[in-house]
């Protein structure tokens, strides 16, 4: 998804704050915001009491606090060190990591709440659109019947010439055979509709002239050659 403001990329060097070993490596992001302050609200001292046996990574993990650092799930995979504590079915669950015991889960509802606003974007990835394009562009696959059980190839590759000029002289594919009646009556049909434009443009110099126009840079670009 699209991040708006993006100021610069950094490389960073993490470690446990007891420890000077191992380091971690990572390039980050730098944002103006990462997200709200975690936890949302206040936790009770009854949960936070459960684990302060424990060597935490975040001894201050109740109290809401700003987010400063984000890390990935190629990171959060490496850190943990297969630990696991469970006080109860109805509290978070303590995780040992190369930071300390971290506290993941949900705690036991409060009586009151804070309500919290998160943006979310809704512009599509590149990936979507990309996905998109091809789809409309991808042309709609032939059906078996459309090409006459492979006949309309046949005559492209039997009748496909090439005249005098260099222009490719190709037959028209027609599905059936062509009979002396096949078109029967369509040369009256042209006709009448020629006719019928002859007097439009009789009765419509504009349109005439406009008509004239293009005929003429029709004929020009040499896209009737036979009435040249």
């Amino acid at each position: 998804m699209s991040v708006p403001n993006v100021q610069e990329l950094v490389t960073c060097d993490i470690w446990p704050r007891f420890s000077n070993d191992p380091v971690i490596k990572f390039s980050a992001w730098v944002l103006p915001t990462i997200t709200a302050q975690m936890p949302s609200q206040s936790i009770s001292n009854q949960v936070a009491d459960k684990y302060k046996n424990l060597a935490l990574a975040d001894r201050s993990f109740a109290a809401p606090s700003k987010v400063d650092l984000l890390l990935g799930a190629d990171i959060f995979a490496s850190i943990l060190n297969g630990k696991r504590v469970s006080v109860g079915d109805s509290y978070p669950v303590a995780f040992g990591s190369v930071f300390g015991w971290i506290i993941i889960g949900p705690v036991p509802p409060s009586n009151s709440y804070v309500p919290t606003s998160h943006f979310i974007s809704m512009v599509s990835s590149i990936e979507c659109l990309m996905d998109r394009f091809w789809e409309v562009e991808e042309p709609e696959t032939a059906p078996e019947t459309f090409t006459c059980d492979g006949r309309c190839e046949a005559m492209f590759r039997e009748k496909c010439s090439r005249d005098e000029s260099g222009r490719y002289v190709v037959p028209l594919l027609f599905r059936q055979s062509v009979a002396d009646n096949t078109f029967a009556g369509s040369r009256a049909v042209a006709l009448k509709r020629f006719e019928s434009l002859e007097r439009n443009l009789r009765s419509d110099s504009r349109l005439r002239e406009a008509y004239c126009q293009f005929m003429d840079e029709y004929l020009s670009l040499g896209h009737v050659p036979g009435l040249l």
